[in-house]
């Protein structure tokens, strides 16, 4: 079964051992990147709806 089909699995919570992954700077700065290319001008789009071809 991949982790995907697990999702949706109950599991007791006390047999659960949760791995937080920190992102280091490289991470951080390839996000930060993603949302400046493709999230902040979808948002400058949504605020001038006029402009919006349909």
């Amino acid at each position: 079964m991949t982790s995907v089909q697990n999702w949706a699995n109950p599991v007791a919570k006390d047999i659960v051992k949760m791995k937080w992954h920190i992102p280091d700077d490289e991470e951080l700065r390839f996000a930060e990147r993603l949302i400046e290319e493709f999230v902040y001008k979808e948002i400058h789009e949504l605020q001038s709806p006029e402009k919006l071809d349909k």
